[in-house]
Order: structure tokens, then sequence, then C-alpha cells
């Protein structure tokens, strides 16, 4: 190998070489970058379900709370001072935090019972209507938890799954 040979050689491993280290550091970069990305996606994925389970907890309070007052409505009929102290229990979990935890249909059954209630003061329902409209109203609630409970067991499965 004569002398020109040689430089044209060490040339094209010079210029071979920078490109090697040029691929590297885009490689490196496009590596770090995608791993961050998938660390960013599981954090907010794993934040969601946190939240929805939070969210979850304050439903079951809120639907707790209206099992006790509907309780107290449903056993206090015959009792008219403790059935005023329920009502006006009642109406105040209906016009609180019911409102944020309540979905669609255990609203209508939030808005049916309440209107159960003033039709059993006027003397238009019986106690036994009041007490079947009660059940309905908690079974809505108890189905309600369930859903919101399968649908974060459901983002968690997706997330296990990714």
């Amino acid at each position: 190998m004569n002398e020109e040979t040689g430089r044209v050689w060490n040339v094209r491993l010079g210029i071979l070489a920078q490109v090697l280290a040029v691929l590297g550091v885009v490689w490196g970069i496009w590596k770090f970058t995608s791993e961050q990305t998938h660390q960013t996606e599981q954090t907010i994925r794993s934040n969601s379900i946190e939240f929805e389970r939070s969210l979850w907890k304050e439903q079951l309070t809120a639907y707790a709370k209206i099992a006790d007052v509907v309780g107290r409505i449903a056993a206090s009929v015959d009792d008219p001072v403790r059935l005023k102290e329920a009502i006006t229990q009642f109406r105040t979990e209906y016009w609180g935090a019911m409102v944020l935890a309540e979905d669609e249909a255990v609203e209508a059954a939030m808005i049916a019972f309440n209107q159960e209630v003033a039709d059993f003061q006027s003397g238009w329902s019986s106690a036994d209507r009041l007490r079947v409209r009660a059940v309905r109203l908690l079974e809505t609630c108890r189905q309600s938890s369930r859903q919101t409970w399968r649908n974060i067991k459901s983002l968690g499965a997706d997330f296990r799954a990714k």
C-alpha cells in the first residue's frame, strides 16, 4: 500500500468514524426520548387510575350517606319528628355532594325518591310506596358503584396490558 492509498483510507475511516459517532448520538437521543415518552404515558395512566379510584371512594361515601338517610326515612314513616329530620338530611345530601358523585341513573332515582317523599308528605303516596322507591334508589346506587369499579378495573387491565 502506498502513501496515497493510506491517506485515502485514513480519510475514509475518519469520515466513517464521524458518521458512526453521529448515528450513535442520534440513536441515543431517540432511545432516551422514547423511554421518557413511555414513562410519561405510564405515569399519566397510573395517575388517571388513581384519580378514578379516588372519585369512586368519594362516590361510595356519598352513596353510603344516602343509604343511611334513606333507610332512616323508610324506618321513620310512623314517627313525624324523626321523619322530618331524616327528610331534611336527605335534601341536604340531595343538593350537596351527590350532585358530584351520582351518575345519570342515580340522579333519576334520587329525583324519583325526592318526588315520592313529597307525595308521601302531601298524602298522595303510602309508606309502602316510599319504601319501594327507597329500595330502588339504593339498588341503583349499588349498581352505579359496581359499574364505576368495573370501569376502574378495566382501566387497570388496559394499563397492565400495555
